[in-house]
């Protein structure tokens, strides 16, 4: 039985194993690139969980008016 990682020197042997890796590669590539995608689809995420992005959504507001509220009293003070 031969072995699949053996060196071969023949011209399409060779061809076919580079046209395979490149099309893995590329495979893992956009696996890879739908994956960073979805983290970013903040409004699928919304949809998905309304209620937490509205929670989030109030506690960010919050924390900019507070920090708004001090930065203004610093520079009145």
């Amino acid at each position: 039985m031969a072995d699949r990682h053996a060196l071969s020197t023949d011209p399409d042997r060779v061809r076919e194993r580079m046209d395979a890796s490149r099309q893995e590669m590329a495979e893992a590539l956009l696996a890879l690139r739908e994956r960073l995608r979805i983290p970013y689809d903040w409004r699928g995420a919304v949809h998905r969980r309304p209620a937490l992005a509205l929670i989030g959504a109030f506690a960010l507001g919050f924390l900019l008016a507070r920090l708004s509220t001090r930065m203004r009293r610093r520079d009145e003070g």
